[in-house]
């Protein structure tokens, strides 16, 4: 199933919108699908503004093959920002809630972003990237409009960045590789899609032979400009801590010319299996 058809809402009326169920071989639903679909919900009721955050809260798994159900509640329309909360059922469970802060462009201040790392460029990587995770490489089979390419072990793992990560970090390029276009709000819900991927397993980066129960809890996302999901992101990857059977990771997404566009936060469960 293609993107652009994961993102085909259905609209049904009073801030309401069915996303459609994804056949796939996890039974559960890819956080990221229902990111997508929620923030796509939220921007249907939205004008001459885009999403500068969103934080959403899994409140418990779906089925990755039936729809969901989302509700958007107008919290607050002000002439700068405007905030909706989006709820997504499947049934009578609810599966997530999340706040969405929209902004009016062109307003000013002081400047500074964190610098691009310095990895391989993703044609480069291509024929040397690492091994992903067994339960990534499910997911990104059924990927085929995305071009996903992991930077080499030896570019992540560094001494240095295990220094400055504390477990290491990762660096994978994307892009969706069937076009977009220009339109923001689209783009944003691309990226709102893809920033869900292999996130969580960054906190296993120092930790590769543990046995554990993984789910996401919660996800935030900022917008800091502009972006195009059909041309080359890197998504810097790192897991600044991990305890009482918890994990924090954190992301952010640059352009290939160095811009910073995003910053990904999430925090999930990662207990150790019962045997």
């Amino acid at each position: 199933m293609s993107f652009r058809q994961v993102i085909e809402l259905s609209d049904l009326g009073d801030g309401r919108y069915l996303g459609p169920g994804v056949p796939s071989e996890m039974q559960r639903t890819f956080g990221g699908q229902v990111i997508g679909q929620a923030l796509q919900s939220a921007q249907q009721t939205v004008e001459a503004k885009t999403a500068n955050s969103l934080h959403a809260y899994f409140i418990g798994g779906g089925l990755s093959a039936e729809p969901i159900d989302f509700t958007v509640h107008t919290v607050r329309d002000g002439r700068t920002f405007s905030h909706r909360r989006v709820t997504g059922w499947q049934g009578d469970k609810e599966i997530v809630e999340m706040l969405v802060s929209f902004r009016r462009p062109g307003d000013q201040g002081p400047e500074h972003a964190a610098q691009l790392p310095d990895v391989p460029g993703p044609e480069e990587c291509r024929d040397h990237a690492a091994d992903w995770p067994s339960t990534s490489r499910i997911v990104l089979g059924e990927w085929s409009d995305w071009d996903v390419v992991m930077v080499p072990d030896e570019h992540n793992n560094s001494h240095h960045a295990q220094d400055k990560y504390g477990a290491g970090a990762r660096h994978i390029w994307f892009r969706y590789n069937a076009g977009l276009g220009d339109d923001p709000d689209l783009n944003q819900v691309a990226l709102s899609y893809l920033s869900d991927m292999t996130l969580l397993n960054s906190t296993l980066i120092s930790h590769p032979d543990a046995r554990v129960q993984m789910a996401s809890l919660d996800h935030s996302l900022w917008f800091f400009d502009e972006l195009k999901v059909d041309e080359w992101l890197l998504y810097e990857q790192d897991s600044p801590f991990a305890g009482g059977g918890r994990g924090f990771a954190q992301g952010r997404v640059y352009c290939q010319d160095g811009t910073l566009v995003a910053q990904v936060n999430q925090e999930g469960l990662i207990r150790w299996l019962k045997e």
